[in-house]
């Protein structure tokens, strides 16, 4: 019984620091710092919070169709961002020390900017058009065949797709509380989308 009311208020403390967090700043400031707040980002990416995605850091560098179809068969699918709590968590995720790109779900098709997940009920209000992207991006729309988006410090910058990242993957269930698993073989139709 104690347990429970303890983990209630830890959920309740952790909501509210991300809420605090999210509103205080427009980057993306370090919610993780300090050995607190690691313990809060480590109860938080365990799966504590549910009804938050929660975000996997696979450190193996895949193309963005690669990268998808793995988190496809382990998880969800590549990482899609609803906030800016989501997005200090994927920051997270990856870990402070982290300097590099990682591939998240999104791409671009046909000059529109879409989520690798096309299924709208996994969103939260308004997450399905949440953009984050570094100023004067995106930018190479005319030069390359197809582009992706990565996430590096915390901002977004388009890349073409074929090149090889890091990628953060994650878990989740849509609105309604179903789980969203892709089949292990993906139809004709996924493989090209």
């Amino acid at each position: 019984m104690q347990t429970e009311i303890k983990e209630k208020k830890d959920r309740s403390d952790l909501k509210e620091r991300l809420k605090m967090s999210s509103s205080s700043s427009s980057s993306c400031s370090p919610v993780c710092s300090g050995v607190r707040g690691a313990v809060w980002c480590s109860l938080l990416l365990s799966g504590l919070s549910s009804g938050l995605h929660q975000y996997h850091f696979v450190d193996q560098p895949k193309s963005w169709s690669a990268a998808r179809l793995h988190c496809r068969q382990a998880f969800t699918d590549l990482a899609t961002v609803d906030n800016m709590a989501d997005m200090q968590r994927l920051v997270a995720a990856a870990g402070a020390g982290y300097q590099g790109k990682v591939w998240i779900g999104l791409i671009d098709r046909s000059h529109q900017w879409l989520w690798s997940l096309a299924d709208r009920s996994f969103y939260g209000e308004k997450g399905w058009d949440f953009r984050r992207w570094m100023s004067g991006q995106p930018d190479l729309r005319r030069t390359h065949r197809q582009l992706c988006a990565t996430v590096e410090g915390g901002r977004w910058y388009d890349y073409p797709c074929n090149k090889s990242h890091t990628f953060v993957c994650y878990n989740g269930t849509n609105t309604t509380g179903e789980e969203n698993r892709f089949p292990t073989k993906l139809s004709p139709h996924h493989r090209n989308s």
